[in-house]
């Protein structure tokens, strides 16, 4: 997988690398795709053959139906959500974060190898 983005990358791959960055998100095998890990939706850089820059991703649902999206508006949104993930995990504080922390222990006792 590719480790940083290259200046010959068209925009939408670009975002596509932001994405994989995300704690929401899995890199795929191909550069040019992101998995949302919560909902299983792909993520795909969409062609740019006349290097307008436009930025636009396509997001794959199940049974076959896709959307074209903004990338840099769905980018930012993540970015959103990535944010509330971080601070509500058990990494960050308050009381989402304590009940976090509290589930895991609870569900580690029950896994844990006896």
């Amino acid at each position: 997988m590719k480790s940083a983005t290259d200046l010959r990358d068209s925009r939408s791959q670009r975002i596509i690398y932001a994405l994989k960055q995300l704690r929401q998100f899995q890199p795929a095998q191909t550069r040019e795709v992101a998995i949302h890990v919560l909902s299983g939706v792909v993520v795909e850089a969409l062609p740019d053959p006349d290097h307008q820059d436009h930025g636009l991703l396509r997001l794959g649902f199940g049974h076959g139906h896709s959307e074209a999206v903004m990338g840099g508006a769905y980018l930012k949104l993540q970015i959103i959500e990535h944010c509330r993930l971080e601070h509500d995990s058990g990494e960050g504080q308050g009381d989402v974060a304590d009940r976090v922390r509290a589930q895991v222990q609870r569900l580690g006792d029950l896994f844990a190898p006896e």
